[in-house]
């Protein structure tokens, strides 16, 4: 395994831990650096079934570290959003915060998901030359 960051470490313990809690059932994302993915909030009820939040008070979707990975709203649909990895390996997480009093009030609701961002296929060569010596 490569060396963790402490940031790292934490999102690495804190899955292994949901992994083996829920019985291997929990999967984390895998994008390459260089893949973004489509994230759509799916709000549902205490009992499974579909369920609406107030999109008028506003969905939010964040990155825990915009260094590794980088979450933008859709302009069009607020319960959509595009992820994507930015150039350095690591994790990240999604959170998604949304209102789901229909009402005046407010009563937030969030979902959190952990990305891991690895390193793709190699697509070119680089060739480093040493000094020069007599032969």
């Amino acid at each position: 395994m490569k060396n963790l960051g402490p940031v790292d470490w934490v999102f690495y313990r804190a899955y292994m831990w949901l992994d083996r809690f829920y019985g291997g059932g929990t999967l984390m994302l895998v994008l390459t650096d260089s893949q973004k993915v489509e994230v759509v909030l799916a709000p549902k009820t205490a009992a499974g079934n579909p369920a609406v939040v107030d999109v008028a008070a506003g969905v939010v979707f964040e990155s825990s570290d915009p260094t590794v990975l980088e979450v933008l709203g859709d302009p069009v649909d607020p319960l959509r959003a595009t992820a994507r990895a930015v150039g350095p390996l690591g994790f990240a997480q999604i959170t998604a915060r949304a209102d789901a009093d229909l009402g005046a009030g407010t009563r937030e609701i969030v979902a959190v998901d952990t990305v891991e961002v690895k390193a793709g296929e190699a697509v070119t060569l680089g060739l480093t030359f040493g000094a020069p010596v007599e032969q």
